[in-house]
């Protein structure tokens, strides 16, 4: 989390700067639209980092990785 930039925007971070539009799984996917895969409401996408709590940083973070193309495995819970 020490990596972030906190005067960036939800949006911003997300899309590297690139404007309004992220490449997901090869389909571009406006960043409103994705956020709220996320549990952020659409008006965030405006709000800097360094007004998120940590549980909405972590999950920030989380989309940013997930909207990159990876071979990863996600367990929630992996000891139940």
């Amino acid at each position: 989390r020490e990596n972030l930039n906190l005067d960036d925007t939800l949006a911003h971070y997300l899309t590297d700067g690139r404007g309004e539009t992220l490449l997901v799984n090869g389909e571009q996917r406006h960043v409103t639209g994705y956020m709220k895969e996320f549990l952020f409401q659409p008006e965030q996408a405006r709000t800097p980092i360094r007004n998120l709590s940590g549980g909405e940083r972590a999950r920030l973070m989380l989309a940013r990785i997930m909207a990159k193309p990876s071979n990863l495995l996600i367990l929630d819970e992996p000891t139940n």
